[in-house]
C-alpha cells in the first residue's frame, strides 16, 4: 500500500479522537456523558474522509471531509479550552497533560488535512476533458 501525506494525516486525526475520548471519558463528569458521544458521532463522521482518501476522489466526499473536520476543530477548541482552563484550578493529570500535548499537534494536522482536502475540491471543480491519447507518448508509431 503506497502511503500519501493525507493517509497519514487521516491515521493522525483517528489517533487524536481517540485520545480526546480518553480525556473526556476521565475529566467529564457523568451528566455531561453526552459530550462523549458526541466525540464518538464526530470520529464517525469522518467516513467520507476514508472514502475520499482510500477509495475514490469524489467532490461530494470533498464537501462533507470539509464539514466533518470543520466540526472536529471546533470541538476539540472547546476540549482544549476546558483543560486549560483545568491547568488553572489545579486540576493537572495524566490525561489532560497527553490531551494538552497532543493538542498542540492535533490543531495543525486537521487544519492541514482540511487544506488539502479544499484544494482537491478546487481542482474538482474544473471540468476538464482529457483525451483518451493524452497519456499515450507513442502516438504516431515507430
Amino acid at each position: 500500500m503506497k502511503l500519501s501525506i493525507n493517509k497519514i494525516l487521516l491515521f493522525m486525526v483517528l489517533i487524536t479522537d481517540i485520545f480526546v475520548l480518553y480525556v473526556l471519558y476521565k475529566m467529564i463528569p457523568n451528566h455531561y456523558i453526552i459530550f462523549i458521544f458526541l466525540c464518538l458521532l464526530l470520529t464517525i463522521t469522518k467516513y467520507p474522509l476514508y472514502e475520499l482518501i482510500f477509495i475514490t476522489i469524489n467532490r461530494k466526499y470533498c464537501v462533507w471531509s470539509i464539514w466533518s473536520l470543520l466540526f472536529s476543530i471546533i470541538f476539540e477548541v472547546i476540549i482544549n479550552t476546558s483543560v486549560f482552563i483545568g491547568f488553572f484550578t489545579g486540576n493537572i493529570g495524566p490525561a489532560n497533560i497527553i490531551k494538552f500535548i497532543s493538542s498542540l499537534l492535533t490543531l495543525g494536522i486537521k487544519c492541514f488535512l482540511m487544506f488539502n482536502i479544499f484544494v482537491m475540491k478546487n481542482f474538482l471543480l474544473f471540468n476538464v476533458n482529457v483525451p483518451a491519447s493524452a497519456g499515450d507518448f507513442n502516438m504516431f508509431g515507430k
